[in-house]
């Protein structure tokens, strides 16, 4: 709790994805940010007068839905993204515009394109240090994940010369 809240105190923005709520066979939907979506919006009413500026980005899969299951939402306009990827980064930009640094954020297809691109690129990428595609998840490895996306942003190009 104290590490969220440090997080959300120092930070400007929040974005918050409401649209992993489906119940799957077996699992339970992980409600970490609808939990954080509180946080933030009871810190802004009854916390420190520096988050009153804070802004607050919620994004869900389908529009028109999220009273079914979040009704004291009512009166907030999330963004729908279809489960297109594309679409929450161009939902993301649009609602930074800005680094943390103050830099103006590219276009919304150059981070898509590159998205893509690291996709095309993860298995060879993953079969580099030992690893199967489907065993480099950013939820289940994200360690693993992780790495391989910085092996990426480091040298883009270096899985071309390979192939």
């Amino acid at each position: 709790m104290d590490k969220l809240h440090r997080l959300i105190k120092d930070s400007g923005h929040s974005l918050h994805d409401l649209s992993r709520t489906d119940v799957k066979l077996g699992e339970l939907p992980r409600f970490n940010m609808p939990f954080e979506l509180g946080m933030v919006i009871g810190l802004k009413r009854f916390g420190a007068k520096s988050l009153r500026g804070h802004g607050v980005k919620i994004m869900v899969a389908e529009p028109y839905k999220l009273p079914a299951y979040l009704s004291d939402l009512g009166g907030n306009d999330p963004v729908a993204h279809h489960n297109e990827p594309e679409k929450v980064i161009g939902i993301v930009c649009t609602y930074l515009q800005k680094s943390p640094d103050g830099v103006i954020l590219a276009g919304p297809k150059r981070y898509a394109t590159a998205y893509n691109d690291f996709g095309r690129k993860l298995p060879l990428i993953a079969e580099g240090i030992g690893f199967e595609p489907e065993e480099v998840n950013a939820f289940a490895n994200y360690p693993t994940f992780c790495h391989c996306v910085a092996e990426y942003l480091e040298n883009p190009t270096a899985t071309e010369a390979a192939r």
